[in-house]
């Protein structure tokens, strides 16, 4: 029988952290939290106010699912992803004025929508505190909705509706008719664009140059973010000790370092400028294929946000690629997310992690891993274990740890 204390447990919870979050607030007169237009953006709290943060919003996740029925946790609602879809397909971010209102009438005229369809999609948003309705008939924007107006915004939404909405909900078909679930020409995004079995998701964005900038740009969106910054990289591997190829920050820090950065042909054109001070040159590579005789005898082999989107089988290939060009003591970094072991981070922190993990498969049949499946994965990657795990680094901060694999050769 479960605890009846639970409750006041979480209530206890929520009224202390409340109260040491409302404090910083209110010592160092930031803006209040607030679902209208003009509420705060998102803030940047010290270490020990973001974790008060988060206790609130786990225990209050946590409250408001013990207090409803377990079938809706079970069903929960599908169609606020077609509200959103709609509100990012037909621009409606921009059609609401920013500072006034406007009629679910001239919405309809502008979007060429049937107005009763666009009534019944916007309200569940605005219940969802997307969009506000102050006057009956008239949709003003909300603190959420607001976000829509700024561009990069407004461009992941696209990629969201277009693709990322669309994939998840073919989830589950693609796996019923491909449960091996290993061939990104097999997975939801696949199946969904008609394709499955011949064409990857990489392979249909070819055709599509436009919509794959868009996804490229929301992709981009997470690589700005904090904890995917590459100055964790520079300080999450001794790169004093260790000379590399990796990435322009390593480059502008350690200036002894010779690069060599590999990428296909799309990948390599437009790419930004190299510092004065780093030594990269850029080489044309599927890494599919085995390294060519320029890279043989490089100290270090670094792959940053690659395997995650690969199925194991595939995984296994592009490690033996390297074969060719690895001797004994070569080092492979691969810089990754750690799946966490379920119950280790809050209930939060790992509901964004599944989700994310589940968008992989759903685009790939990728996959995130444990440390666990990391070793393993690397230990079988050519059949004799000649890829032995060395380490891992979690640099503070950092959204992907450095994992460190040597060549025994």
């Amino acid at each position: 029988m479960a605890s009846t204390s639970r409750i006041p447990e979480l209530s206890a919870t929520i009224a202390a952290n409340t109260a040491v979050l409302d404090d910083y607030l209110k010592t160092y007169n930031a803006p209040q939290p607030s679902f209208d237009v003009n509420g705060h953006a998102s803030l940047i709290y010290p270490p020990d106010i973001d974790a008060a943060k988060e206790a609130i919003e786990e225990a209050t996740q946590e409250l408001n699912e013990l207090v409803q029925s377990p079938r809706a946790l079970l069903m929960g609602s599908a169609n606020i992803f077609a509200a959103r879809a709609f509100i990012f397909k037909f621009d409606i971010g921009e059609l609401v004025q920013a500072d006034g209102s406007i009629s679910y009438e001239d919405l309809a005229t502008s979007t060429g929508v049937n107005q009763g369809a666009l009534e019944a999609l916007l309200r569940l948003a605005i219940a969802h505190r997307i969009f506000a309705e102050p006057i009956a008939g008239r949709v003003a924007h909300s603190a959420a909705s607001n976000f829509l107006r700024e561009p990069s915004i407004a461009t992941a939404g696209k990629a969201f509706a277009d693709d990322y909405f669309p994939t998840s909900a073919t989830i589950a078909r693609a796996l019923f008719e491909h449960p091996q679930a290993n061939e990104p020409t097999q997975a939801a995004a696949a199946v969904l664009n008609c394709a499955g079995g011949k064409k990857s998701l990489y392979e249909i964005l070819a055709d599509h140059p436009q919509r794959a900038k868009v996804i490229r740009d929301t992709i981009s969106l997470w690589k700005q973010l904090p904890g995917f910054s590459w100055n964790h990289l520079v300080i999450g591997f001794d790169w004093v000790v260790s000379p590399s190829a990796a990435s322009f920050a390593v480059g502008a820090k350690f200036s002894h370092l010779r690069w060599i950065v590999q990428d296909l042909a799309s990948g390599l054109a437009g790419h930004p400028p190299v510092p004065d001070e780093a030594d990269i040159d850029f080489m044309e590579h599927d890494f599919f294929q085995p390294q060519p005789k320029a890279t043989q005898g490089a100290a270090i082999f670094f792959m940053r946000w690659i395997l995650h989107t690969w199925s194991d089988v595939h995984c296994y290939g592009i490690l033996q690629a390297l074969i060719p060009s690895l001797t004994r003591g070569s080092t492979v970094l691969v810089m990754e997310q750690l799946m966490p072991v379920h119950g280790s981070v809050s209930i939060i922190r790992e509901r964004g992690i599944r989700d994310r993990d589940v968008g992989q498969l759903g685009l790939y049949n990728g996959r995130g891993r444990d440390l666990e499946q990391w070793k393993r994965l690397f230990a079988e990657a050519n059949g004799k274990g000649r890829f032995r795990f060395a380490g891992v680094s979690q640099p503070e901060g950092s959204v992907l740890a450095v994992l460190e694999v040597v060549w025994e050769g």
